[in-house]
C-alpha cells in the first residue's frame, strides 16, 4: 500500500498522477490523501472557478469535481477526505456512492484543467517549495514566505497574513523586508 498527496491542484507535486501510476503499476493499492487540501479548496474559491463551474453543462460542486477527477483514474484504490459537519459527510457520501473509474469525458478533463489554471493563475511568485535556496544565510524562511504570500494572492484570506507578524520575526532585513512589508501591508 501506497498513500500520496493528490488533488487537482497537485497533479505534478509530489507523487502526483505519475507516482500514483507507478505504484499501481508495482501492484500496490493507493491512498489519496488531501483531495481537497484540508479544505483550502473551498475557502474563498475565485470567481473564475465559480464562473467556470456554473457555465459547465455537467453540474457539479468543486468538491464533486475534485473527488471525480481522483476516482476518474482506475489506479486509485482509496480517497481519504476529513469532515468538519454532518452535511460535508453525506454530501462525501452521495458523490462516492456513485464513484468509478474511466467516467471522466475528454470534455471533462479539459474542464479540470481549466479550473487548475484559474487557481494558479491567482499565484504570484512561481516557487516550487524545492528548499534549494535554504538555508537562508539571513535567515529568512523563503519558501515559506512565498507559500503564504500565494496563499493569500489565491485566497485572499487574512489568516494568511497572520501567520507570520512581522513584529515577531527575526527576519525582517535588507529587500526580503521589502518583500515581507509589502505582503503583511
Amino acid at each position: 500500500m501506497a498513500q500520496i498527496q493528490l488533488n487537482i491542484l497537485g497533479e505534478t507535486m509530489q507523487a502526483g498522477v505519475e507516482g500514483l501510476k507507478y505504484a499501481a503499476h508495482k501492484g500496490l493499492a493507493v491512498v489519496i490523501m488531501e483531495p481537497l487540501m484540508g479544505g483550502y479548496l473551498l475557502n474563498n474559491i475565485p470567481a473564475e472557478v465559480n464562473e467556470l463551474i456554473q457555465s459547465y453543462p455537467e453540474k457539479r460542486s468543486l468538491v464533486e469535481w475534485c473527488f471525480r477527477w481522483l476516482y476518474n483514474m482506475p489506479e486509485t484504490s482509496v480517497i481519504l477526505s476529513g469532515t468538519s459537519s454532518l452535511a460535508q459527510l453525506k454530501e462525501n457520501l452521495r458523490i462516492f456512492d456513485h464513484a468509478a473509474p474511466n467516467v471522466m469525458s475528454d470534455e471533462d478533463q479539459e474542464f479540470i484543467h481549466k479550473i487548475r489554471d484559474a487557481f494558479e493563475s491567482k499565484k504570484s511568485i512561481g516557487c516550487t517549495g524545492c528548499w534549494y535556496c535554504m538555508p537562508c544565510p539571513q535567515g529568512v524562511a523563503i519558501p515559506e514566505i512565498f507559500k503564504l504570500y500565494n496563499s493569500y494572492q489565491l485566497m485572499n484570506d487574512p489568516h494568511d497574513k497572520l501567520m507570520y507578524p512581522g513584529r515577531r520575526r527575526p527576519l525582517a532585513r535588507g529587500s526580503h523586508a521589502r518583500l515581507l512589508s509589502t505582503f503583511l501591508a
